[in-house]
């Protein structure tokens, strides 16, 4: 009779080594190879590489699995395998790329080595990575955060000539935003947020700071005992005891490296994949008794418990060191055996066959085993003992091996003919007749045979893509135009709209046919150009008597920080800097043109408008009579009905006496006695002359129309006087008119 089998799970962590290394073999497609050893009774496991956007991966070995939707390479499942050896070539733009990884053991135990810097060249391993631009400092804020309120914030950036937008409700700040000029004074509890910005720089990492009363501690007592009756898995026990009115409670022990956690009690579980015990949450005020038991390698391993009790966080004010013993007793943590060095080799890979291959190794006394399909090396492969001569396409990988060390790393390196050019004729065209979203278009056109294109444009940080053509997608997650693919040979024209912030962006297309890589041998600038200010809505006339109030305010839109500029009659208002200018008890003397000056980094826009200040009809009355006072060339008109008709008074001049028993109730109002005329001088050298006439010592405007209907203010001054139209040429009719002002 057949016993049946039995599988039993680990309770310790495999010793398991998970090795990363790469090569410039290849300037634009680095090889990277990843070695896990050490797996020993393992019945399955698994191994993943990340890679950040735009990188992605190519020759991916082992039966391996690129998922660009992920951004991830897979391998595995590998049975009963103590260790393999898988590898892969990383593409993208020049750069240095951080790429991670990990291998799961049957499920529950997770190995990786962290980030690995991975430097992609350009394709003929000259030059270096280009420099991104610079970026704006993070603000700073006085006083730091958790200050309490009210209290007044400062808020700095290192940057020189960057300015600073902020929020007060945790929101990310832009443009629009509040912008900083002082300090900000904050009554009651609130959550500062702020950026810098200043042009052609990247704007800065946003900086948060929170204000107010601070949170009352959590409200729970929390104690934790180690049982070591057990010294290779100690048992950790905490007593939880929550204040009066607490409504939920849970508990949170973080586990170092290298060790795990089992048996945990009801209410609670393991996370492997993020090595943390949870327990709750639990509701009411009962006191919780929770364990679990600690597993892993031998060692010393500090943890600290936290909590959270109604959403306010605590934690043990001190850590604890829990120790796991070895199996053998002895107490102290093994050392690993020592590695041997990764075998080199001569000529590098990528070199055409035929070739003589040398392979050398480190490690005194180290022997190498080699194979010439790619497969991982054991001492069952073949033992090099002097050059190796290969005649044809080959995938060669070495390991060294020595009594008593670690098998080396395995290498490896490819060695044959180069891919064959891509067939395909591609141009790039730039329009930039809308300079701040110029139009990108490339036209594709694939040699006789050609069954496959596709073509790719990364576009770096700072400019994305819009009105991308048919069969085309901008995938804004890696900020990747991608089209394709096209089948047969028909010419392709593709395009898409940069837009984004106001800068110059190196940009380099690349293209697949029939699954063989080109690229642009030289990249291109793009160039975003900066929105010129405008005003779409112009600035309004006003009429205001004289010692009233008058206000200008503008509108204006384009890129980048603007400011402003306010003119009298051409001479700039010192302090008016703002986008509204106001005059209050505004006299006679006031009337005129005023303009305002809108500079932004796309240029410099204007917008004017005419102050006509109107005389007032100044009254004193008594019982016998009533004296009128007034300014200006006006008549004096009067009426017995508030409707008229009104008449002239014949020589009435301020001050007219009005004596109340001479007449029955009057009504008085001015009437303007001015008359102006303009005169044709006549074509200068620079523009054409009119002259202006009309009452001496008053202010007339100059306005000028091309259609008789729509008039614009360009001058003031008081007649007479002489006005040159340096713009007339620019109209095919000009009209001209003054308009008394004061």
């Amino acid at each position: 009779m057949l016993s049946p089998l039995l599988a039993t799970a680990q309770t310790i962590p495999p010793p398991v080594s998970y090795f990363r290394s790469f090569v410039n073999d290849l300037p634009d497609e680095p090889l990277v190879t990843v070695t896990v050893t050490g797996a020993v009774g393992v019945a399955c496991f698994t191994i993943e590489e990340i890679l950040p956007s735009p990188a992605a991966a190519v020759s991916v070995s082992g039966g391996g699995t690129w998922l660009p939707s992920v951004g991830a390479i897979r391998w595995g499942p590998f049975f009963n395998t103590v260790a393999t050896n898988v590898s892969y070539r990383l593409t993208g733009l020049a750069g240095s790329y951080p790429v991670n990884g990990s291998a799961w053991m049957d499920g529950q135990w997770y190995f990786s080595p962290g980030a690995t810097m991975v430097t992609v060249l350009s394709p003929g391993g000259g030059g270096s990575v280009p420099t991104a631009p610079p970026q704006v400092a993070t603000p700073s804020f006085t006083p730091g955060s958790g200050a309490r309120v009210p209290t007044s914030v400062t808020i700095s950036c290192a940057t020189t000539g960057a300015v600073i937008y902020y929020t007060l409700d945790g929101s990310l700040p832009t443009q629009a935003s509040a912008l900083y000029t002082g300090a900000v004074y904050l009554a009651s509890a609130s959550v500062v947020r702020a950026v810098g910005f200043t042009n052609g720089w990247t704007p800065s990492v946003a900086s948060v700071a929170y204000y107010g009363p601070p949170a009352a501690p959590a409200n729970a007592q929390v104690s934790r005992s180690v049982d070591t009756s057990s010294p290779t898995a100690p048992v950790v026990t905490f007593n939880v005891v929550p204040g009066a009115n607490a409504t939920c409670v849970a508990v949170t022990e973080l586990l170092p490296l290298g060790l795990g956690a089992a048996n945990v009690t009801a209410g609670g579980s393991y996370i492997a994949s993020d090595n943390v015990v949870m327990w709750g949450p639990f509701f009411g005020t009962s006191t919780q008794t929770l364990s679990y038991q600690a597993v892993g390698q031998a060692g010393t391993y500090s943890v600290r418990a936290a909590w959270s009790v109604d959403g306010v966080g605590g934690d043990e004010a001190v850590g604890t060191n829990l120790v796991v013993a070895a199996t053998s007793g002895g107490g102290g943590v093994p050392a690993p055996p020592p590695q041997v060095a990764t075998p080199a080799f001569s000529p590098a890979s990528g070199s055409n066959v035929p070739v003589n291959l040398t392979i050398s190794c480190a490690t005194t006394g180290a022997v190498v085993y080699y194979t010439l399909d790619g497969s991982l090396p054991t001492t069952s492969s073949l033992l090099y003992t002097g050059t190796v001569y290969l005649a044809s396409a080959s995938t060669v990988r070495a390991a060294g091996f020595t009594n008593g060390w670690t098998p080396s790393v395995a290498s490896v390196a490819d060695y044959g003919p180069p891919a064959a050019p891509a067939n395909a004729q591609v141009t790039r065209s730039v329009d930039t007749s809308s300079p701040t979203a110029p139009v990108v278009t490339f036209r594709v056109t694939p040699e006789a045979g050609a069954a496959c294109v596709a073509v790719t444009e990364w576009l770096p940080l700072g400019v994305a893509a819009t009105g991308v053509t048919g069969g085309g997608n901008y995938i804004a997650s890696n900020n990747v135009v991608l089209w394709g693919p096209f089948f047969g040979t028909n010419t392709q024209t593709l395009s898409y709209q940069a837009v984004g912030q106001p800068g110059s962006y190196a940009v380099r297309a690349s293209w697949s046919v029939d699954g063989v890589g080109g690229d642009e041998a030289v990249g291109t600038n793009i160039v975003v150009a900066s929105m010129p200010p405008s005003v779409p809505n112009g600035l309004g006339n006003l009429t205001v008597a004289s010692g009233g109030n008058a206000s200008f305010s503008v509108s204006a839109s384009g890129s980048g920080l603007l400011t402003y500029q306010w003119q009298f009659n051409g001479t700039n208002i010192p302090g008016a800097t703002a986008n509204r200018f106001s005059l209050s008890n505004t006299p006679t003397a006031s009337a005129g043109v005023y303009r305002v000056l809108i500079t932004g980094p796309g240029g410099t826009t204007s917008a004017s408008a005419l102050l006509t200040v109107g005389t007032t009809l100044g009254v004193v009355q008594d019982a016998q009579q009533m004296i009128l006072n007034w300014a200006g060339p006006w008549a004096l008109q009067s009426a017995t009905n508030v409707n008229g008709p009104y008449a002239d008074i014949p020589g009435a001049a301020s001050p007219f006496t009005n004596l109340m028993s001479a007449a029955p109730k009057q009504f008085f109002r001015l009437r303007s006695t001015t008359t102006s005329a303009v005169t044709a001088i006549g074509s200068s050298r620079n523009g054409f002359a009119v002259g202006a006439s009309g009452v001496p010592g008053y202010n007339y405007a100059m306005e000028v129309s091309t259609n008789l209907v729509n008039w614009a203010a360009i001058q003031t001054n008081a007649v007479p006087f002489q006005f040159i139209d340096v713009e007339a040429s620019n109209y095919p009719v000009r009209f001209y008119r003054t308009v008394l002002v004061q």
